[in-house]
């Protein structure tokens, strides 16, 4: 993937981060966990990676 894509992909991220409370739980759990698997959000994340990544090509690359 991209450079570019790679950066903007986690501006977004930590942007998100920093309005959501949910998500710093998320990222703790990611730190201090070993297997966060069971938590829906990665579920969701994994199950639909491939097409999250391809719709962000899309926005990105106009």
């Amino acid at each position: 993937m991209p450079e570019d894509v790679l950066e903007k992909c986690k501006e977004q991220f930590l942007n998100g981060l920093e309005k959501s409370d949910d998500a710093k739980n998320l990222v703790k759990d990611m730190l201090y966990k070993k297997d966060v698997s069971h938590v829906p959000s990665v579920q969701h994340g994994i199950a639909n990676e491939k097409i999250a990544i391809e719709q962000l090509k899309k926005q990105i690359c106009k």
